[in-house]
């Protein structure tokens, strides 16, 4: 499958069409990815979390 992005194209496009992959893949019944490693919320930025947490090791 190719999603194609150019200059033209909105978040909201994006997320639109990113919504109706997923729906479309629940009903065919095909297996998601998401039940095997779960879905990370959004946390920000993972390497300033990763430096904050080895800082509170030292």
């Amino acid at each position: 499958m190719v999603i194609t992005i150019d200059k033209t194209t909105t978040t909201k496009d994006l997320t639109d069409r990113l919504n109706k992959i997923r729906t479309e893949r629940i009903k065919s019944g095909k297996p998601r990815m998401l039940k095997y490693f779960g879905l990370m919320p959004n946390i920000g930025d993972g390497l300033t979390i990763q430096k904050q947490l080895r800082d509170e090791w030292d």
